[in-house]
């Protein structure tokens, strides 16, 4: 198996559905092929929301056993990004789905009970009592019908089988099968594979692993390097990311892929391992993992620069983790001219020249950066808007932005009428960011600084008065790139730029000194307020160092 697909020649061919919401990671290792040093190296950097106090907490453990440093979760057990002396690991999703949501039948002459075949069914009904703070207790019944849990409650409107065809499922329940609702023993899998010193042992540390789907990428003291995927992904007779019938044989889980059978890359010639939270199995694997990956920007410009850069040393490690060159904005660029041509308004014009020019780039004084991020934001809305009503747009416009950047290029499925409808939404998309940047920034294009709009910091959940927020809280600083690059800073697609998700911590490690360890953890190591080491990794972060 591979660890991580061939990405596409044609960037019109690239999978339209892909996502930009910033959650994922990276991570990768090159063998002494690929080493300066002539020993193994790995390096990862998990995605997730900034947060005060930090998500991750850095720690050495020593004794019983265990030599072993690098980065939990607060209060987990064991270091889930780090190396001991002989062995390192990274970790990013592989988002393959390891939930299906069934459709029931309920029986119109009597609510409580759903169709099990040819008969009628009554609910098993689970009662329980919610206690509140300061409030009256809250009495929930969870129902049960094919033991799954009924989660109507849970499923906005527009996206529920009665809202979606409401003459044919007039009468009907969703109901979840969730590999987590399952006993598992992840705690135990973490603590030995902190143990582990070779890579066979690291990805043998995983076969009792179930939750969640993880690409994890090891190398060792003695040069090897693998990629194996883990956790438990649901055998399916029919790969099918969508409401299941839950009176089909067809959509009934038939247990779980082996972990034998799992994609696994193992020493490969080519001398590297990398994920980017892109398929790592071919099309035509033999099991359907029923992926969500994001294929289309990372793990492509991951792979040029491990072979570009190479011979590779913690430098060249370091210099990758801090890229911030948008493929997904110079892919772009292309089609944003062919429907431009030469704007007849004078700044119009300046803004235009800037994006024709960038060599996509999204440094935080980059005027083209925040020109195409302005614009993708007004024209993914365009696109958005012109297929979904206003109750299923906020739905709609967190994803599909692979397809919005395939349409700058053609009328791909035929979204626009036709193609001069396509065309003339991309000019008034343009406009509209001229505008928005004049109103925000002024009328000299050249000084539309990325950072100005995306900035890194943090509130403090605790913080509720005007007094506290300056003590607990970390102010906004200008910050790089965003989802689609490695150095990864995502934001929601809106009118505002924050980051709010993004590699908060970041690790790397030569595996030829059995210490060799370099990190960062922003914004600091301790959540208390009061300690100097509180936010005193904000600016090595933001400096790349």
């Amino acid at each position: 198996m591979q660890g991580g697909a061939k990405p596409p020649a044609d960037p019109k061919l690239t999978p339209a559905g892909g996502g930009e919401g910033g959650e994922g990671s990276n991570n990768w290792a090159v063998g002494p092929l690929l080493s300066a040093t002539g020993s193994a190296l790995l390096a990862s950097d998990p995605h997730v929301y900034y947060t005060v106090p930090a998500d991750w907490y850095e720690a050495h453990l020593h004794g019983a056993g265990y030599d072993v440093a690098g980065s939990a979760y607060p209060g987990g057990p064991g270091i889930l990004f780090g190396r001991n002396r002989q062995l390192a690991w990274g970790v990013t999703n592989n988002i393959c789905l390891q939930r299906d949501l069934y459709i029931e039948t309920v029986n119109p002459a009597n609510p409580h009970e759903y169709r099990d075949g040819e008969n009628w069914r009554a609910f098993e009904e689970r009662p329980s009592t919610i206690g509140v703070k300061g409030a009256e207790p809250v009495e929930h019944v969870t129902r049960i019908a094919h033991g799954r849990p009924i989660i109507d409650h849970l499923i906005p409107a527009p996206a529920h089988p009665q809202f979606i065809w409401p003459k044919e499922r007039a009468n009907s329940a969703v109901s979840l099968a969730w590999v987590g609702l399952e006993p598992s023993d992840e705690p135990g899998c973490a603590l030995q594979l902190n143990r582990a010193t070779t890579v066979e042992e690291g990805r043998n540390a995983f076969v009792g692993w179930r939750l969640a789907t993880w690409n994890m990428i090891f190398a060792d003291d003695a040069g090897r390097i693998a990629y194996q995927c883990v956790g438990d992904i649901p055998l399916r007779e029919r790969e099918w990311i969508g409401y299941r019938d839950a009176n089909d044989p067809v959509d009934r889980w038939q247990g779980a892929i082996p972990f034998s059978a799992l994609p696994r890359l193992v020493e490969p010639e080519r001398g590297w391992v990398g994920s980017a939270n892109n398929p790592t199995a071919p099309p035509d694997f033999s099991h359907p993992l029923a992926g969500c990956w994001t294929p289309e920007d990372r793990f492509p410009r991951l792979s040029r620069l491990i072979l570009e850069k190479a011979p590779h040393d913690l430098g060249t490690f370091a210099e990758m983790q801090a890229d911030v060159v948008s493929e997904r904005g110079q892919r772009a660029v292309s089609g944003i001219v062919a429907a431009l041509g030469e704007p007849g308004d004078p700044i119009a014009r300046t803004a235009a020249d800037l994006l024709f020019q960038w060599d996509g780039e999204l440094t935080t004084e980059s005027a083209a950066g925040a020109i195409y991020n302005v614009f993708f934001w007004r024209w993914h809305s365009h696109v958005v808007q012109h297929r979904f009503s206003t109750m299923r747009f906020p739905i709609a416009v967190e994803s599909g932005n692979g397809l919005s950047a395939a349409l700058l290029h053609e009328n791909l499925a035929g979204w626009f009428a036709d193609d001069a409808e396509r065309v003339a939404g991309i000019r008034k998309a343009f406009g509209e960011t001229v505008a928005w940047l004049c109103e925000r920034l002024g009328d000299d294009p050249a000084a539309w600084q990325w950072g100005n709009l995306h900035q890194l910091g943090a509130t403090h959940p605790a913080a509720q008065t005007p007094l506290q927020h300056p003590l607990f809280d970390i102010p906004r600083q200008p910050h790089q790139g965003r989802a689609s690059t490695l150095a990864n800073a995502g934001f929601g697609l809106g009118s505002t730029f924050n980051t709010r998700t993004g590699a908060s911590y970041r690790f790397i490690a030569d595996l030829g000194s059995p210490d060799s360890m370099h990190s960062s953890s922003w914004p600091g190591q301790s959540g208390h307020p009061g300690s100097t080491h509180y936010a005193d990794q904000v600016g090595p972060y933001l400096a790349d160092d």
